[in-house]
């Protein structure tokens, strides 16, 4: 069995900053609970959840004929022509 591997002063480091966010995550799950609790509105987790919750997704908006073909001739003409190059031509 291999010997155990000494830690080194950035492992520390970063240990230290991983627990000092796992403590600000608590606290803050704990700022949110007391909320909850003084709106009373019941503290309920994602397991706790009869179904899941609606994802709303945004209805596409159909554009117009001119509109794409606004959109195609930009692509043909490149990102210079629209950047003002004063050349015009791409290079």
């Amino acid at each position: 069995m291999a010997p155990p591997k000494e830690i080194t002063p950035e492992q520390k480091r970063n240990m230290k900053f991983s627990e000092d966010r796992f403590q600000l995550l608590e606290d803050i799950h704990e700022m949110i609970g007391k909320e909850l609790d003084s709106r009373g509105i019941p503290r309920r987790g994602v397991q706790e959840r009869e179904k899941p919750m609606p994802i709303e997704t945004p209805t596409p908006v159909k554009q117009s004929f001119f509109r794409r073909l606004w959109h195609h001739m930009a692509k043909m003409m490149g990102d210079r022509w629209w950047a003002g190059d004063d050349k015009g031509s791409p290079a």
